[in-house]
């Protein structure tokens, strides 16, 4: 289980409630996807007047971001053919990809399309099952064996796939130990194409159908088939324990990379001049394929669907991929936010798009030196505070070694030492032990390369902490993990010679972890 989420790269259920509405709006303008505009005055392409966007009212939202503490990792604004806003938020400062959770399904729909362009899939109205022919598969039926492709990867497939509390088949599904015969035999709640319902662990079939009929795992091939044509990196992206690529999630790409796929989106399957998958599978994956039985708005091949002819992709933590063709935009964000924090951000970009213009604007230079010096400020840590006095048990409890009581962290014992500015934390697992910094004044430090916990996946990872006094006896860690996505607080209360750790993920799990612990002598 994953040390503050157990299902890393899920997303929470509560999508968009206000999807963007002033920047996805159609029918704003008839100019072919990806024009590039530039001001009468010879303003340079990328800045964003010549794209019709106010430098100040992007300014303002970088703004509003840090006084709203949303924690945004990056954002990225394209228009037209040019990115006009590229800003990284300490402490992401873009040296690791960023896990991109849900957005990742979109991938995967995506592979889906290559494989129908190259006839490895005749159409996606084949039965899902036909894939699997030598897989013994538990709860068998015949609406089971009448799903189709286009019916998983539309979330109407049927699967009695339970999301409360957190996406739990998805959680059973990676402790079992065949991960592709799980989701195979999860339950039916009824036939096939008479409900919607979010199912990670049938995204994780459509990735084992690429890899049957492609002869390659999912991440291979699209490397080969859509990052590299795009000049795009290859991607992190784990595998199950029989070697199939996570079609749910658990991608992780450089943000400009992301935006480089969704290019291919806007430029209705091509990039460039290359044709990476046919147009008629974009409109078709971007369209509402679920019907009157999804969301409000709609939702197609893991693409969520807009009451415009906009679609975005989402993932917990606030990863969003956000095309909206009729206005030539794209906006990629990545975030550890809550999802009131996500709602927050939805509103600043709504404000954005309600003041886009169709046309270019006056040139601003000094409101481009503005944005500029923004975007260099938010990179860059806060000014540092000044370190309130400790209470006595500051001294009494730093450098002593606490036991723990068993944990799903796989942490053995736990150790606090307090300096003027700074703290470390110290974390024992097994022989292993993990030193991290803590910062005092109000600005995080950044640890990198740590482990915290004995999951795998969280044996090499950035993390940047911040630590204060909350009481006397009550030391607060605010935690952010930068490009995994997992942060919230962990609280150590010391009592005499216990020790009780509180530990809050707010991206996902939305519940509080207790142990305790008591002082060795």
């Amino acid at each position: 289980m994953s040390p503050f989420v157990n299902n890393l790269g899920c997303m929470s259920l509560r999508h968009l409630a206000t999807p963007l509405l002033m920047l996805v709006a159609s029918g704003c303008s008839s100019e072919p996807r990806g024009a590039s505009q530039t001001s009468a005055a010879g303003e340079a392409p990328n800045t964003p007047e010549a794209q019709g966007i106010d430098s100040n009212q992007l300014a303002s939202v970088i703004d509003q971001i840090v006084a709203q503490h949303l924690d945004v990792h990056s954002l990225t604004v394209f228009r037209h053919g040019h990115v006009v806003l590229d800003a990284d938020f300490f402490p992401y400062d873009g040296r690791r990809r960023h896990d991109f959770a849900s957005c990742t399904k979109a991938l995967t729909t995506t592979a889906l399309g290559i494989a129908l362009d190259d006839g490895s899939i005749p159409n996606l109205d084949q039965a899902l099952l036909s894939y699997f022919p030598d897989t013994v598969v538990d709860n068998d039926s015949t609406d089971k064996r009448a799903m189709t492709l286009a019916q998983a990867a539309s979330m109407t497939s049927g699967f009695d796939c339970v999301n409360q509390p957190n996406e739990l088949t998805l959680i059973q599904m990676q402790a079992a130990p065949d991960w592709m015969k799980f989701a195979l035999g999860v339950p039916m709640a009824g036939p096939p194409g008479t409900e919607w319902r979010y199912c990670s662990t049938a995204m994780h079939i459509l990735s084992g159908v690429i890899g049957h009929v492609t002869g390659q795992a999912e991440d291979d091939f699209l490397a080969e088939r859509l990052f590299a044509p795009i000049g795009a990196s290859r991607p992190e992206w784990p595998r199950d324990p029989q070697g199939n690529t996570h079609g749910w999630g658990d991608a992780r790409l450089w943000p400009k990379d992301m935006l480089r796929v969704a290019q291919v989106f806007l430029g209705q399957g091509t990039f460039g001049t290359q044709r990476i998958v046919d147009s008629s599978f974009v409109a078709e994956a971007t369209s509402n394929r679920a019907g009157d039985l999804g969301p409000p708005n709609g939702y197609g091949y893991a693409w969520w669907t807009t009451s415009g002819k906009s679609y975005y992709a989402q993932g917990r933590g606030g990863q969003l991929v956000l095309i909206a063709p009729v206005r030539g935009a794209i906006l990629v964000v990545t975030g550890a936010q809550s999802s009131d924090q996500t709602q927050s951000l939805n509103d600043l970009v709504n404000e954005l798009g309600a003041k886009l213009s169709d046309s270019p604007l006056p040139p601003d230079p000094e409101a481009v030196r503005k944005l500029s010096a923004e975007v260099t400020k938010v990179s860059e840590p806060p000014a540092a505070e000044a370190v309130p006095p400790p209470p006595d048990t500051a001294s009494t409890v730093s450098g002593r070694t606490y036991a723990l009581a068993s944990n799903m962290f796989g942490w053995d014992s736990v150790e606090l030492t307090f300096a003027e500015s700074e703290a470390t934390l110290t974390l024992a697992m097994g022989s292993t032990k993990t030193t991290a910094k803590i910062g005092l004044d109000a600005v995080a430090r950044i640890t990198r390369d740590a482990q915290f916990s004995t999951d795998p996946r969280y044996a090499d990872i950035d993390i940047a902490m911040s630590g204060k006094w909350t009481a006397d006896d009550t030391f607060v860690v605010t935690f952010d993990t930068i490009d995994t996505i997992d942060a919230g607080t962990m609280s150590f209360v010391f009592q005499n010679d216990d020790l009780t750790v509180s530990i809050f993920e707010k991206t996902f799990l939305l519940s509080t972890i207790t142990f305790g612990g008591q002082a060795k002598r």
